[in-house]
């Protein structure tokens, strides 16, 4: 495996509800040339619960991605 590019700034930063607390990327499926990553939103439940979601991120050049808009 070798890294082939980077971006400075977050490919993803928690905006909705179900991802209040933090986005924490998880899988990246290559499917042609887009790339689908899959990625948990957390969100704090109090006293020390957290609840978590599984979302989808959509990319066509693997450095903007763009949430699935039926997340979660």
């Amino acid at each position: 495996m070798e890294i082939i590019d980077y971006v400075k700034e977050p490919l993803l930063e928690p905006e909705f509800e179900y991802e209040r607390d933090g986005v924490y990327p998880s899988t990246i499926l290559n499917i042609n040339r887009t790339k689908l990553l899959y990625y948990i939103g957390f969100i704090s439940m109090g006293l020390g619960k957290m609840g978590a979601t599984i979302n989808l991120a959509i990319s066509e050049n693997g450095k903007e991605f763009k949430k699935y808009k039926n997340n979660p």
